[in-house]
């Protein structure tokens, strides 16, 4: 009869030896965590633009349901009024905010960072490894870092959206790299962005249009490569997944043009009105002028950029 000790579990090999990847993981989420439950103990209620997302998520699934993004400011320049192009980060929120509306406030754009960070090391792992997944998960912890403790929770969508969009860049180089099972996962993140900030419209499009592209290429090079009918099934399972995803995503603005405000048209005819721009050398020179200025990587950057972040962003709940 054999006396060895019997080997050890599983379980037990994974307590005893954790994965390093999961435990940057964690070092990278801390920030997010720690800070939404300190708005929390405190008692702090989103007020001014922030706000706007606490309503109108509570609005989500009633009868002022809400299939268009915020009023974007961009209409002060345009004849007719433009929202951003959809609600899927009010309908994210709306799980949160319906329990508890301005702690679900924070607690939603908090997953959604944290979700955004999960993904970046659950993507690069995929493409380079343990290795890289931690390097990647390093990366962002800086970058969690120095964003500090309110742009981590804001609901306002030029800072929620940072993480996600750093997330989405990672999850089309799976793709391109050949793992197709990203695919649907980069559809939701660039619905999401694309419709919540206008802004992120044509960084969004360029990198799909590449990362399509690229797919399409590596596709075509794998039916001579492989059996042709097994590259094809490859492909079809999460191109079908993809599209399923998007009409899910753009269903509701799809609606408000054919039935409601026209949203998508107002915005198309907005491009014909011949606004001028501030054109690519001063917006070469504004990006040299953060990306030059080391003091404004920091925590501190932003408040200089943006004074009024200090005062706009959370108050006491009464």
């Amino acid at each position: 009869m054999d006396d060895a000790p019997p080997a050890a579990s599983t379980t037990d090999r994974w307590w005893r030896r954790p994965d390093p990847m999961w435990l940057v993981a964690a070092v990278a989420v801390l920030p997010i965590v720690v800070h939404v439950v300190r708005y929390l103990v405190d008692g702090a209620a989103p007020i001014g633009d922030a706000a706007y997302f606490t309503v109108r998520s509570v609005d989500v699934g009633t009868r002022h349901h809400p299939l268009l993004g915020a009023w974007s400011s961009g209409s002060a320049a345009l004849t007719a009024p433009v929202n951003n192009l959809g609600p899927l980060q009010l309908d994210l929120l709306a799980p949160f905010t319906k329990v508890a509306p301005f702690a679900g406030t924070f607690v939603g754009i908090a997953a959604m960072n944290a979700a955004a960070v999960v993904g970046v090391g659950a993507a690069a792992r995929r493409v380079g490894g343990r290795g890289m997944a931690m390097v990647a998960l390093a990366t962002i912890s800086v970058v969690t870092w120095s964003l500090g403790s309110f742009l981590l929770v804001d609901a306002r969508q030029q800072h929620a959206l940072m993480l996600p969009f750093g997330c989405l860049l990672f999850l089309c180089w799976v793709v391109t790299a050949g793992d197709r099972a990203a695919a649907p996962f980069a559809v939701l993140t660039g619905s999401l962005i694309v419709q919540t900030h206008l802004s992120y419209l044509f960084p969004v499009v360029a990198v799909a249009v590449t990362t399509v592209t690229v797919a399409v290429i590596g596709w075509w090079r794998s039916r001579r490569a492989v059996d042709p009918p097994a590259s094809t099934r490859w492909y079809v399972g999460p191109t079908a997944i993809s599209v399923v995803v998007l009409a899910v995503c753009w269903v509701q603005p799809l609606i408000d043009q054919l039935w409601g405000r026209g949203n998508m048209r107002n915005l198309l005819g907005a491009a014909d009105e011949g606004k001028p721009g501030p054109g690519l050398g001063r917006g070469l020179r504004i990006l040299a002028t953060v990306l030059t200025d080391p003091s404004a990587w920091g925590r501190e950057g932003f408040a200089r950029f943006d004074p009024a972040f200090r005062l706009v962003g959370t108050g006491r709940a009464a």
